[in-house]
């Protein structure tokens, strides 16, 4: 993998593209004349970005490293912050102490991709493309306003929607899993409870705090 990693770094850091950075990085400095804080938050945000590029671009890395190159950035990132703060810069507290928090966050979830052996290939060619995406949330949305009606098969909701059965048991697959609809047998049908807008925004809302939740537990 390092020398993977390497071959890729070679490749992206050419001379005209290190002249570039520096360019930017000039500008900042010397045009807008930012102050010393804005400089160490845009050196941050440049390497970080750097480095998450390098890993992404070489092929078959383990996902979880991207990740916890963020996470290692952002810490390191926050001290760095935090300290020209306490030196005498100027500027809010807060916000190198709630970056941090967020880099460490990222880093214990890496801990908790390698405990659980998950994340390896994460957003990876395997996921569901944009175009997959809207057709199952389309024909998700020609299941839910048949079973309105009451109690379904798939058959009578293929002959319903019109399409095909695969497609329709596709759909109810995706919409059970979100505890969108139930079967009892061979019938299924919605659960009025986790349908609207009430619903919607408790599904969100657990879901935020289980996914913040994940890396502890």
């Amino acid at each position: 993998m390092r020398l993977a990693l390497y071959r890729t770094a070679r490749e992206q850091f050419t001379l005209r593209h290190l002249l570039g950075i520096a360019v930017l990085f000039g500008v900042f400095a010397f045009i807008l004349d930012a102050s010393r804080e804005t400089l160490i938050g845009v050196a941050i945000a440049l390497t970080v970005a750097e480095c998450v590029t390098v890993f992404q671009n070489t092929p078959k890395i383990d996902q979880r490293y991207v990740k916890g190159a963020i996470g290692m950035g952002v810490t390191g990132g926050s001290a760095v912050m935090a300290y020209s703060l306490v030196a005498g810069g100027s500027g809010p507290m807060w916000f190198p102490a709630l970056l941090g928090i967020g880099g460490v966050w990222l880093l214990a979830d890496v801990y908790a991709d390698f405990r659980r052996g998950e994340g390896v290939n994460a957003g990876q060619s395997e996921d569901l493309s944009s175009a997959d995406v809207m057709l199952l949330s389309n024909h998700s949305h020609l299941v839910a306003t048949a079973l309105e009606d009451g109690p379904h098969t798939v058959e009578q909701l293929a002959t319903e929607c019109d399409l095909t059965e695969s497609r329709v048991q596709e759909a109810l697959d995706h919409m059970e899993r979100s505890g969108v609809v139930a079967h009892n047998g061979d019938r299924y049908a919605l659960r009025e409870e986790n349908v609207g807008l009430v619903a919607f925004v408790r599904n969100i809302v657990t879901g935020a705090a289980r996914r913040l939740a994940r890396p502890f537990f």
